[in-house]
């Protein structure tokens, strides 16, 4: 059977992280920024002391303005911020080492080299794995593109050992470290992004499941028209007390319709409203955008629970087959309970079909919840599995 971890996956969960990443990726951007600046402050005092040629000392100071004028266009894009923030990060990537090389180039001197580096350790503000990936090609293609066209840089005197090759195997090596130094701490940022995801995930799924379950219990549906009329009186009320014309009446019309009309149309029926000013509208609809409802729902169940932060991650942490602590024994015997619980039939849940375990394991998150060792075990064994769970049908059946 074909792996793919992603068929399961729920399609809010890249959405989750991205938001998740939206406020740390718009203060990873002011801070590369700003250090850019204190690095273009530093870079023309120093130019201008030194005397260097005009015509360079004007373009350092023109690729300097570019930057930041890019930078601030991006940033002040508020339609599809994520994407424009991620954008800019691939650009600042290759400015400034573009601008370190050029300034390689400009002194030829061993000390400017190390540019490359402070490049480097500006970009790595952004702990992105394209940005990682881009940075340390970077790296090396500018040191070692330097190292061969400028030999005479890093020369030591009375050595006559060739240095260009030493430099350049020194630098693969130095990336490389670098990488798997970038990659382990990338990951691990991604991970609480992820258990962060889930946990709302798991919190949307739960929201969803007791108004389903209150649709089949009750027998009955929100009454979205209702809950309309029910507001539109009330601000009637509100705004006759406070002698002033019902403003909020055209909003709820709007309200109405949302859910019936495309935007384009809402748009031409509602002139005086901003596309701004339509979104933020739509996330107070009931009937496709549950927002308002989830709110609630979350209000009324959660209103006397108090949760400290050492246990944001208890429970995403608790649901694994795989807790380090346990010995292979422990994780088998864990893995067989949950096998025998869904291959039998419950109340509340039928029995599973084989094929559709063996899909779900391969292809849902439970994938990385069990052992791989476990995992292996049971898919070249599964018949094992299956008399563990006819033994335990038929110990039932007795009783």
């Amino acid at each position: 059977m074909q792996k793919n971890t992603h068929k399961y996956e729920y399609k809010q969960l890249e959405a989750f992280k991205a938001t998740l990443e939206l406020g740390h990726i718009k203060l990873k951007t002011l801070l590369v920024n700003l250090l850019t600046l204190v690095f273009a402050v530093i870079l023309v005092i120093v130019t201008y002391q030194l005397k260097i040629n005009p015509n360079y000392f004007y373009t350092f100071i023109g690729f300097f303005i570019l930057f930041f004028v890019v930078n601030i266009a991006f940033y002040s894009y508020n339609e599809d911020h994520y994407n424009y923030l991620r954008i800019a990060m691939y650009f600042n990537t290759i400015a400034l080492f573009s601008i370190t090389a050029a300034l390689i180039i400009v002194f030829q001197t061993p000390s400017v080299f190390t540019a490359l580096f402070l490049a480097y350790a500006i970009i790595f503000i952004y702990q992105d794995y394209k940005v990682m990936v881009l940075s340390n090609i970077l790296v090396f293609i500018f040191g070692a593109l330097l190292v061969i066209n400028f030999p005479n840089i890093l020369d030591i005197p009375n050595n006559a050992t060739p240095q260009v090759l030493l430099i350049i195997v020194f630098l693969f090596v130095f990336v490389v470290l670098l990488a798997l130094s970038s990659y382990i701490l990338i990951k691990r940022k991604m991970f609480f992004y992820n258990q962060l995801a889930q946990i709302k995930e798991s919190e949307i799924r739960n929201i969803d499941m007791l108004e389903e379950l209150h649709g089949i219990v009750d027998k009955e549906k929100m009454n979205v028209n209702q809950y309309y009329d029910d507001i539109e009186a009330f601000t009637e009320v509100l705004t006759d007390k406070l002698e002033i014309d019902n403003v909020f009446r055209r909003k709820i019309q709007l309200l109405r319709e949302l859910d019936q009309k495309s935007l384009i149309e809402i748009r031409e029926n509602y002139a005086n409203f901003t596309i701004e000013e339509i979104k933020r509208l739509r996330l107070l609809e009931l009937r496709v955008n549950h927002k308002m409802r989830n709110l609630a729902i979350k209000a009324s169940q959660s209103k006397t629970i108090d949760v400290d932060k050492t246990e944001i991650f208890s429970e995403s942490q608790f649901k694994s087959f795989n807790h380090i602590e346990d010995s292979l024994y422990v994780k088998i015997i864990s893995f067989v309970v949950f096998y025998v619980l869904i291959k039998i039939d419950k109340p509340y849940l039928k029995e599973i079909p084989e094929e559709t375990i063996k899909d779900v394991l391969l292809n849902s998150k439970y994938h990385y919840s069990i052992n791989r060792n476990v995992l292996k075990i049971y898919l070249n064994n599964n018949a094992v599995f299956d008399t563990i769970v006819n033994d335990i049908l038929k110990e039932g059946e007795k009783q």
